[in-house]
């Protein structure tokens, strides 16, 4: 059979230490067993062989439950039958579990303990069982793992450890397959260790219990590769992942695809001690889903996340109470949040957007019952020539200082700007919303729409501003959103949409925009806004709205109204059933109980019904609605020449008299109203 194990090259040398055991005979049964007295240790003296050939073990016994099986003599074992021993030992050798074939092993698993020596365990398609401490290079040997397919069920008593012990160097390689372990998962412990974990191809892994890469002084990296996934789940009560724990421990992650998850429990990057800790994801392909990721978490351990690609995906990310350093670095790839945080990242020491950019989005994971997020952060954001995307429905907030110097794309949802964007140009795409009361020290280009203010507020922008799709401005009775920009405003083609407060009519002009010089033509539309002006040359080079004196303005400035909201047009203050705007409508006098001059009136002549009421010169902008029909429901609406209606107006003296005639229905009833609406 050939050996697939990769190599690692070392100085060989080992012993050979035989045990011989004497069988006993069963007299009752008249049959030989191989069954030892006592559990012993039995070692390999063979080249490369069958486990079951007897002649391959020392005293020609083969090693059993309760045995220690040793491979020490640089040996290659294949076992092509399934076995149970008490504990595995490859201090320098080879051993191999053949395609279908298990190993249950319920005591010490150690591969590669010798000094100077190479230990090897290959598991092809098959099972192991493993309920002892397993140690794969230790003792300042060099062990290699490789783990093709099948399953590994980790439990019991004892550590996994990949690399313990000083000058020892431990490799586990698993390119498919499904690991469970339910005991605590070391990459690298003690110092002058090296551990490596390379996770590949199709391969799952469910760590849980602790999982820690680079501990107590050691070197440990977690490769992650291909398509696989790699879960720390919350089985155990507070334990959690630590890359990087301990004085003069190193521990990297390098994820170049596949997905890490750990979704219910912290990440430490950089746990304790001085402990530095770095995670690299790239590839278009990577994911790591997190709970809160830590980066610095106590003493003065360091940490560095280097986005070159992929998807993180966290509740938070913040620094821990760690006197050391705290960086991130985004160089491509999507950071995307897990639930509404207005602290998402806080507490780093670093921040840099790199050539790659970043992509920030706020689309809710799927069931995570979120329609959309809103998060925000205030770290300083410093340039290395990237620059930032808004994308997804939902907001994100900005209140740091960004010296970044790329393009900052808002492609949906919103992005504020309450902080500072110094040397920044902004575009806005269709789907997208720019707002906030910060300042941005480049240009704006905008199709999709700028909304100055987080509330009502000033946007400020020291460059160019084109608007061609919606500038949304909020008026309250005591202030107003507004665009100041120090460059050119130009807002051709695009729509203004005014949101105006409730209450009164505004009586004073409000600036929504200011600009250092004015191009292209006016607004294309405006919502919102009826009976309001726009002055695009306020004092000079200010955009205003100027409310236009109403009809209804007018009217109801001229009397003393006694308490607040009497003047509103729905509002009665003397109560004698009509209502202000039906008051200013027919003349009347709405503090002054009575029916107003123009009183609507009915009469029947012939077989017609007439319905009479005068409209105050005052109110000629206002159309009157007539409701009518056989019973109080008045489902009709009287037009002229329609189902036998006509309609007629007179000039009088104090404005116009409407004759609505309908034709009587059979039965003779009929109800007719006025109804005003301003």
């Amino acid at each position: 059979m050939k050996n697939r194990l990769p190599s690692i090259p070392v100085q060989t040398r080992f012993t050979s230490t035989p045990v011989t055991r004497r069988p006993i005979q069963a007299l009752a049964t008249a049959i030989l067993l191989a069954t030892p007295l006592h559990a012993a240790s039995i070692s390999w003296s063979g080249g490369e062989g069958d486990y079951n050939d007897t002649a391959n073990w020392t005293g020609g016994v083969l090693p059993g439950g309760g045995d220690t099986a040793i491979v020490s003599n640089g040996g290659t074992v294949w076992l092509t039958d399934g076995r149970t021993v008490g504990s595995l030992s490859v201090p320098e050798g080879s051993f191999g579990v053949t395609p279908g074939q298990s190993l249950t092993n319920s005591g010490a698993f150690t591969i590669g303990q010798q000094s100077g020596g190479l230990g090897k365990f290959d598991l092809d398609n098959g099972q192991l069982v493993a309920s002892g401490a397993m140690t794969v290079g230790t003792a300042g040997g060099s062990g290699l793992f490789t783990f093709y397919n099948g399953f590994i069920n980790r439990s019991g008593a004892g550590a996994t450890i990949i690399g313990e012990g000083n000058g020892s160097n431990g490799e586990f390689v698993q390119f498919s397959g499904f690991i469970m372990c339910m005991t605590s998962w070391q990459i690298g412990s003690g110092t002058g260790a090296t551990g490596i974990y390379d996770f590949t191809g199709q391969s799952a892994a469910n760590a849980h219990d602790w999982f820690i890469v680079g501990g107590e002084g050691a070197s440990g990296t977690f490769k992650i590769s291909g398509n696989g996934s790699f879960s720390k789940l919350p089985t155990m009560p507070g334990t959690h992942v630590a890359i990087g724990r301990g004085n003069g421990s190193t521990g990297a992650i390098e994820q170049t695809g596949g997905y890490f998850v750990n979704r219910e429990r912290d990440t430490y990057l950089g746990e304790s001690g001085t402990a530095t800790a770095t995670w690299t994801l790239s590839g278009s392909n990577s994911i790591a889903t997190l709970a809160t990721l830590v980066m610095g978490h106590a003493d003065s351990a360091s940490a560095t996340f280097v986005h070159n690609g992929g998807t993180l995906s966290a509740s938070r990310i913040v620094k821990g109470d760690s006197t050391g350093t705290a960086a991130m670095i985004f160089n491509g790839g999507t950071l995307t949040a897990r639930s509404n945080d207005a602290d998402f990242i806080s507490g780093l020491d670093s921040v840099t957007i790199e050539d790659g950019g970043v992509i920030i989005d706020t689309t809710p994971e799927l069931n995570s019952g979120f329609t959309q997020l809103d998060i925000g952060f205030a770290v300083d954001l410093l340039d290395g020539g990237g620059g930032l995307t808004k994308r997804g429905v939902g907001s994100l907030t900005y209140e740091g200082t960004g010296f970044y110097t790329g393009t900052t794309v808002v492609e949906g949802g919103t992005l504020y700007i309450d902080g500072e964007l110094t040397d920044s140009d902004v575009t806005v795409a269709a789907g997208g919303t720019l707002a906030g009361a910060g300042t941005i020290g480049g240009s704006v280009t905008a199709q999709g729409t700028i909304a100055p203010g987080h509330g009502v507020g000033t946007l400020t922008v020291e460059e160019d501003v084109s608007v061609s799709g919606t500038l949304a401005i909020e008026l309250t009775a005591a202030d107003g959103d507004l665009l100041a920009v120090t460059g050119d405003l130009n807002v051709e083609g695009a729509t203004l949409l005014i949101e105006l407060p409730d209450g009164p009519p505004l009586t004073e002009p409000y600036i929504i925009a200011s600009y250092g010089t004015r191009s292209g033509g006016d607004f294309a539309g405006i919502e919102g806004g009826d009976g309001y002006t726009i002055d695009y040359a306020y004092e000079g080079n200010k955009i205003a709205v100027t409310p236009g004196v109403s009809p209804y303005a007018t009217w109801a400035s001229a009397f003393d109204w006694e308490n607040e909201g009497d003047e509103l047009a729905e509002a009665d203050p003397d109560s004698d059933g009509f209502a202000n705007a039906l008051e200013f409508f027919l003349d009347g006098d709405p503090l002054v109980a009575g029916p107003p001059p123009g009183e609507p009136s009915g009469s029947v002549s012939g077989d017609r019904f007439l319905f009479v009421f005068e409209r105050n010169a005052g109110a000629s902008s206002v159309e009157p609605v007539i409701e009518y029909g056989t019973s109080l429901d008045l489902p009709l609406v009287a037009a002229d020449g329609e189902d036998g209606v006509t309609i007629t107006t007179e000039e009088s003296p104090g404005g116009q008299v409407w004759t609505v005639s309908f034709p009587m229905p059979p039965g003779g009833k009929l109800f007719a109203r006025l109804k005003v609406e301003l």
